[in-house]
């Protein structure tokens, strides 16, 4: 049984009916590749994407022309509101669904302000659009480097990351840097601690300002992939978000995807939709 499969189950027996509500969700089942909400092809929209959020319905529909199978979107960041364009967001959400799309909603805390970051996670898990839809899964982003601290950091953030899962009974998503470069960022990362709690790995694997070659791109794809994998022994399904999608030629977002095959994740995706040009996509199509 995998995490997600024992939480569901432990807020089914504690909560019956509103553990029926979630699991009535597209998307909400677990399988080969992990969670459905986080397989396959993915896109983002933070809260910065007002054109993106000012036209949900057509949004949505390039997105869905696209072949994308998960929608991520923030929610609120460390100096945001506790809810950032609540009532698009609700209807890009009911967008998505009618047209089989999914949406994970993702936070960025800066664990300065812990009752700060726990709302705006609370706010997204608990979240329902105005016919009622909620989320498919709630991913955290984790890259704050706010506090310097390196212990104080990790205590805060698998404090949060266990209220989180307690919680609720959405499939839970760990945004990493890559494990690669996490070092310089984050020294003594806790792989082992999160993977404990999330249900999937959603490493920022980002390429774009390394490499330049699809060879040099789908070599440290691979690599970032490996690292996690022997980081975390865990056997959670992964979703690589490759880099920064303008700031990538055709050649490179081709290696990205090659190796998404060659290592067998859940899924991939680039940072973000707004950015992502026809070449981008053209080279998506073939994400597993």
């Amino acid at each position: 049984m995998t995490l997600f499969s024992k939480r569901r189950a432990l807020h089914c027996a504690l909560a019956a009916a509103a553990c029926v509500a979630v699991l009535g969700l597209p998307g909400a089942a677990a399988g080969a590749g992990g969670p459905a909400a986080y397989r396959h092809l993915g896109t983002w929209v933070d809260i910065f994407d007002g054109p993106v959020l000012s036209s949900p319905s057509s949004s949505v529909a390039q997105m869905k022309n696209k072949g994308v199978d998960t929608i991520y979107i923030e929610t609120a960041n460390a100096a945001s509101a506790t809810f950032v364009n609540r009532s698009a967001v609700g209807q890009l959400v009911q967008f998505a669904h009618n047209k089989g799309i999914k949406v994970v909603a993702w936070t960025l805390p800066g664990h300065s302000n812990e009752a700060d970051d726990w709302a705006k996670a609370k706010a997204a898990i608990r979240f329902k659009s105005s016919r009622g839809d909620r989320f498919d899964g709630f991913a955290l982003d984790i890259e704050s480097t706010q506090v310097s601290n390196i212990k104080t950091r990790n205590s805060r953030l698998l404090a949060l990351s266990k209220k989180i899962n307690q919680a609720t009974a959405l499939p839970l998503g760990a945004i990493t840097y890559s494990p690669v470069f996490i070092n310089g960022p984050w020294p003594n990362f806790p792989w082992a601690r999160v993977a404990k709690i999330y249900d999937v790995f959603l490493p920022m694997a980002y390429s774009s300002y390394h490499y330049n070659s699809e060879s040099s791109v789908r070599k440290y794809t691979e690599k970032a992939v490996k690292i996690l994998r022997q980081k975390t022994s865990s056997g959670q399904p992964i979703h690589v978000v490759g880099g920064i999608a303008d700031k990538m030629s055709g050649s490179e977002t081709r290696g990205f995807v090659r190796a998404l095959i060659n290592k067998n994740v859940a899924g991939g995706s680039l940072y973000d939709f707004r950015t992502s040009d026809s070449a981008d996509w053209k080279r998506l199509a073939n994400v597993p």
